[in-house]
């Protein structure tokens, strides 16, 4: 099992919170440097995304490291690797057998597959039942890069369609309209996210224009999108609907459900 947890060398605050956090249920993990993008200059920014001025150099450099994660299984024979973030808390739910199995799962999809070790909002049923507790379930977009788990296949796609850098790198719907990726995510939260008030982020502020930025991203999407051929873009549309299709149905039996709640 090959874990990375990438991490900037000179936050000692983090990288302490990290080693603290894997000595909880004994993991063995290396450190990947970060790539901070504060440290790059506005060509060298450029010259790696998409669409200039929509990425802040923060997130560019998250990605940048992530994709250099991929590149330490890329270059090797791995067929899986476990990234997490040194901002990474581990939940009493989290053990090691328990990774294990999830890697295992991981490594039988033949597809491009991603798996985050959270609950998520898009979730659309079980795909395999690991033990009596926890469930690995299907879901159509997620968010959080902390601790999730992708195989060979799924690593190559990302850094493909990442060069050049369109979007942020957990922005996974958007794997799944533009490559058919399988995306699946947990019925129990194993890893969260440190309170930003503990452990400050070291990639972005909040967005202060949402709807720009939203603007900027779905660019991204629609140009790398007409670069496609016309039975891929065939594909993509259909996902894309499949994914709104499944919203409404799931949406409408949560309602259902918080109805029959309210009057119990």
């Amino acid at each position: 099992m090959y874990i990375l947890c990438i991490s900037d060398k000179n936050n000692q605050e983090r990288r302490e919170n990290a080693v603290s956090e894997f000595k909880k249920i004994g993991l063995e993990f290396e450190f990947f440097d970060a790539v901070m993008g504060k440290n790059m200059t506005q060509k060298e920014l450029d010259e790696k995304v998409l669409i200039r001025n929509f990425l802040n150099p923060g997130e560019i450099g998250c990605v940048l490291s992530h994709l250099g994660c991929y590149k330490r299984l890329l270059d090797s024979r791995g067929k899986s690797l476990v990234i997490f973030e040194d901002d990474v808390i581990f939940t009493d739910g989290m053990r090691l057998s328990r990774l294990k199995k999830l890697v295992d799962f991981v490594e039988s999809r033949r597809a491009p597959a991603v798996l985050v070790m959270q609950t998520c909002e898009y979730d659309y049923g079980v795909e395999k039942q690991v033990d009596e507790s926890l469930a690995i379930h299907t879901a159509f977009g997620m968010h959080n890069t902390h601790g999730y788990i992708l195989n060979r296949a799924a690593a190559e796609t990302i850094t493909r369609l990442q060069n050049p850098i369109a979007f942020q790198i957990d922005l996974f719907k958007f794997y799944y309209f533009l490559t058919g990726m399988e995306l699946f995510s947990l019925n129990l939260d194993l890893s969260v996210q440190a309170d930003r008030k503990v452990l400050p982020s070291t990639i972005t502020a909040d967005i202060a224009d949402y709807g720009k930025f939203d603007k900027e991203r779905r660019k991204a999407f629609w140009k790398i999108f007409w670069g496609k051929s016309f039975g891929e873009q065939m594909g993509i549309l259909g996902r894309r609907l499949k994914k709104h299709y499944l919203s409404n149905v799931t949406r409408k039996q949560f309602l259902k459900e918080s109805e029959k709640s309210g009057h119990s």
